[in-house]
């Protein structure tokens, strides 16, 4: 969090702005701690008890390869538009 504030004078000092997504992936980063919670729950909660490991698994598995494209995206995007504006 320490990278953040200079992150974002680079860019002012350039004249650009933190594409959307960036923006809103360091505002909302906590919310990736529901991805845990919907795992347990996934795995106490599932209809079938002989489906819960699986759906538990699938679930994190899934959320875990979403969060962590939406973040990569995220964190390139800054790269790619600071090169538009230079």
């Amino acid at each position: 969090m320490l990278v953040i504030p200079s992150f974002q004078q680079v860019f002012d000092s350039f004249g650009a702005q933190l594409p959307l997504m960036t923006q809103l992936a360091l505002s909302y980063h906590l919310w990736l701690w529901v991805l845990p919670i919907l795992v347990i729950a996934a795995f106490l909660f599932w209809p079938k008890a002989e489906r819960r490991p699986l759906a538990a698994c699938l679930t994190g598995v899934i959320g875990l390869t979403l969060a962590s494209v939406v973040m990569i995206l995220a964190m390139y995007l800054p790269v790619f538009a600071l090169g538009q504006a230079i």
